[in-house]
């Protein structure tokens, strides 16, 4: 269970680490802040949306891993 949650959380991580990476990116740009706001709300949508998605490549990753990890011990 608890690998579930780690990988959980590494989804909501990278999804939101690259949401904050978008605003910041959007507030040093040179674009008027109404403009601004509107690109960094679309792309916190976008994210939210796409998160379940990034949440499954991830687990399908680590579960890839281990089974390689099980037949390769080092």
């Amino acid at each position: 269970m608890s690998n579930k949650n780690a990988t959980i959380g590494v989804a909501l991580g990278l999804a939101i680490g690259a949401v904050v990476g978008v605003a910041a990116a959007l507030i040093y740009s040179a674009r008027s802040e109404e403009k601004a706001r509107e690109l960094v709300a679309e792309k916190e949508r976008q994210a939210r949306y796409r998160s379940p998605e990034y949440a499954e490549r991830a687990k399908a990753a680590i579960i890839r891993t281990r089974k390689r990890a099980k037949t390769n011990p080092t």
